[in-house]
């Protein structure tokens, strides 16, 4: 149902205006004809006791009569019931209709018995770490860390002596102990490791860690970043020189915190992905009105009794190429297993230009399992830059599907003029022979 118009401006509105009022009476038992004009600045006069006022051209007035029972066409003729029709009954109809085309969009076309969706390879732009190295951190930062280690200073234990004496009191007799903390306190003793030791664990931990990969850059890597810790520790005489167990413990981890600092630092790049989508989508809306394959063609109109159509109905915008197409899968015997029209704005499309997206017109299943992107297009218009920067993409995408090894089939492109598919001969096999394919 139709709730508001908006005109722009069209002199002939005036009249379809005027029979809006015999529409309102069908609602309204009291009828009270009030004209109503909207002069030139915008507001809104109503008058009374009139009947159609016949606005004069190029006044710039819109006149609209509300609730009159007649009116007079401009050949002269009586309007009763209007364009619209007075009649409630009329209003049930049109209501009725519009409940039934509301149902009609809510139908979706399912696949037909025996076919099962596609998964396309989509390629898709990611931002992935770029890989990282231990030759990206400077000694210096190494050997800072180092003169954080340059200093032993090992706990220490404090002697207390404990005195007793026997003490009476009102409560009776007992023992007092006191405690004196002895003048020489005693350094504690721990277990002493080489600096060997340690060069070996800080190899191991950050070689085994997941930051860096076990290569032989790595490995002389580790071993420069090592010799920059020792010397900012104050380590001159690595032979003689022993840790304490707790301290090699501690600049292991302090090491792999540098490691993992620097790491977290590493730059991304933009690479290209693969992500699979199938096609057809489900929820494709059914057509309300589909038509024969033997029918007249029409651009835009649905047609159906395809026999190797993924989908039951299938719409074309051009007979020489892209309904020829279709024809010519529909007789490739034993070639083709299956074909769909590909729908311009969904899933399925190939990356080019600036930002822009290709639409090809179909996804072809051959009996081998091969599936190919086809596009045709017009002899007149195969040359066109836009077309073959199309065309390029087209086959750069089957490459990049191809060679990431996330893609469930080979896949390629084909590229077919009005030319080629004439010289195909309705086959798949020709059509390969004339076209531009990889």
């Amino acid at each position: 149902m139709l709730d508001t118009v908006e005109v722009l401006s069209h002199r002939k509105f005036r009249d379809l205006l005027t029979d809006a009022g015999t529409l309102l009476e069908a609602f309204f038992t009291e009828r009270h004809p009030t004209q109503l004009v909207a002069p030139d600045d915008g507001s809104l006069a109503g008058s009374s006791d009139a009947a159609v006022l016949e606005a004069a051209d190029g006044s710039g007035r819109l006149d609209v009569l509300v609730g009159g029972t007649t009116g007079a066409a401009e050949n002269g003729e009586a309007i009763e019931g209007g364009l619209f029709g007075a009649a409630v009954t009329d209003i049930e109809r049109r209501v009725a209709e519009t409940e039934q085309q509301a149902l009609a969009l809510t139908t979706t076309m399912d696949l037909v018995t025996g076919a099962s969706r596609v998964e396309f390879p989509r390629l898709v732009p990611r931002l992935v770490p770029q890989p990282f190295s231990l030759s990206t951190v400077p000694n210096q930062a190494a050997s800072d860390l180092g003169a954080q280690f340059a200093t032993d200073n090992a706990p220490t234990l404090d002697r207390q002596a404990l005195g007793a004496e026997r003490v009476s009191d009102e409560t009776g007799e007992g023992v007092q102990i006191a405690a004196t903390v002895a003048e020489d306190p005693v350094e504690a003793s721990q277990l002493s490791l080489p600096v060997d030791a340690l060069r070996d664990r800080i190899r191991g931990e950050v070689l085994r860690s997941r930051y860096v990969t076990s290569t032989r850059q790595e490995s002389n890597a580790i071993n420069r970043l090592v010799g920059a810790f020792l010397t900012g520790a104050g380590v001159t005489d690595e032979e003689s020189t022993t840790w304490t167990d707790t301290k090699v413990a501690n600049a292991v981890s302090s090491f792999l915190s540098l490691v993992r600092e620097y790491h977290s630092q590493r730059g991304s790049s933009l690479q290209t992905g693969v992500e699979l989508v199938e096609y057809p989508p489900t929820g494709i809306v059914a057509p309300d009105e589909v038509f024969p394959r033997t029918a007249a063609w029409a651009p835009r109109r649905w047609y159906s009794g395809w026999n190797k159509s993924i989908l039951p109905n299938a719409r074309f915008d051009a007979r020489s190429t892209e309904l020829a197409l279709a024809e010519l899968f529909e007789a490739s015997n034993p070639d083709v297993a299956w074909w769909v029209r590909v729908e311009a704005h969904q899933d399925v499309w190939i990356p080019y230009g600036h930002r822009q997206r290709h639409y090809p017109d179909f996804i072809v299943v051959a009996e081998d399992g091969h599936h190919w992107m086809v596009e045709g297009k017009a002899d007149d218009r195969a040359n066109d830059p836009d077309v073959i920067e199309k065309k390029n993409a087209g086959y750069e995408w089957a490459r990049f599907a191809n060679d990431s090894g996330d893609a469930t089939a080979t896949w390629h492109y084909l590229f077919a003029t009005e030319t080629a598919i004439q010289q195909a001969g309705g086959t798949w096999s020709g059509l390969k022979n004339f076209a531009e394919w990889e």
